[in-house]
């Protein structure tokens, strides 16, 4: 979770993040006004997934 924080303070994106007891969820929204993930949004997701690869498990 630190480096999420590095990586959101960086680039000035905060999701909305919430936990559970085996898992976190990060919901990234569309800039106000916009229908879609914006370019930013998408290269921030883009890190995140970098940072906590999935490794198929449950």
């Amino acid at each position: 979770m630190d480096r999420a924080a590095e990586l959101s303070e960086h680039e000035g994106l905060y999701p909305d993040i919430g936990f559970g007891r085996d898992y976190v969820n990060m919901t990234i929204y569309a800039a106000e006004g916009e229908d879609e993930l914006g370019d930013a949004q998408r290269r921030f997701a883009e890190r995140l997934d970098e940072l906590y690869p999935c490794d198929g498990l449950h």
